[in-house]
């Protein structure tokens, strides 16, 4: 999570809601597409299959 800190700071640092936004945006497509896609196709099916009751 060291690069989540980073961009927490990075955020604080601009102390604008848009600028913020924006970074976190990118952070988000790059992650994505770090991790593959497919992953998290899985995963999303695996909650819904879930009953809510046991959250």
């Amino acid at each position: 999570m060291l690069v989540a800190e980073i961009a927490v700071q990075k955020v604080a640092e601009l102390g604008s809601l848009q600028s913020s936004l924006s970074l976190i945006l990118s952070l988000s497509k790059g992650a994505t597409m770090v991790l593959q896609p497919p992953i998290f196709k899985k995963s999303a099916n695996l909650s819904n299959t879930i009953p809510p009751r046991l959250f």
